[in-house]
């Protein structure tokens, strides 16, 4: 109907020209082999602590492709309050912290213009989160396996390149020639968005040229 179906379909096999890789790769691992993933979102007070559970289905299908398990795989809401307790006591091997472009404009997104800077404030919040009891003593801090992503790579159509970063956290040897900062690139080019990424914020950090 809007004469663009041949461009959509060049968008969808470019897309899957990813997905397929990783899919690839990940769809043979054991259990045993993925990795306890625990997603921090964003809370309406400091002390609160959210995550998603399985009934978010974008975040449980790109944990899924990315070769992880969520580490609250047995709750099924969407979008709950954790008690950290309880959270004490759960294995985590690696941490996402889910990162609002709105609540630090200088650290992500398009509109940041200083990656240096950029960088030493995404290290001081993840030294904040990091020393925070209750996620102190857990395998994902204790091996420095934190890690921020910007919140439209988990709620967007750049979910894709969401993927791509969380692939290459979970299983950098496995994907040890996959770079998400060139492949964001490409997305962009192929859309015609007028950004070169060396000069914007970060979207996954720490990443390929961190």
């Amino acid at each position: 109907l809007t004469g663009t179906e041949a461009r959509a379909q060049e968008y969808a096999d470019f897309v899957r020209s990813i997905t397929s890789g990783i899919n690839a790769k990940t769809s043979v691992l054991a259990d045993e082999e993925k990795p306890d993933v625990f997603f921090k979102g964003p809370a309406y007070k400091p002390e609160q602590i959210f995550t998603y559970g399985n009934g978010m289905k974008l975040w449980a299908n790109m944990l899924n492709l990315a070769g992880g398990r969520n580490a609250v795989d047995n709750q099924s809401a969407a979008w709950f309050e954790v008690e950290p307790e309880w959270l004490l006591n759960q294995p985590i091997d690696i941490m996402v912290v889910h990162s609002r472009e709105a609540m630090y404009p200088d650290i992500f997104g398009y509109q940041a213009q200083d990656q240096t800077v950029a960088k030493e404030k995404a290290d001081t919040l993840i030294t904040n989160i990091t020393s925070t009891p209750v996620f102190s003593g857990n395998d994902a801090v204790k091996n420095n396996q934190v890690y921020l992503i910007a919140d439209p790579l988990t709620g967007t159509p750049r979910s894709i390149i969401g993927i791509v970063y969380l692939a290459k956290w979970l299983h950098p040897e496995l994907f040890s020639d996959m770079n998400p900062e060139e492949i964001h690139q490409q997305y962009l080019d192929f859309i015609g968005a007028d950004y070169n990424l060396k000069n914007t914020g970060l979207f996954g950090y720490p990443g390929e040229s961190s």
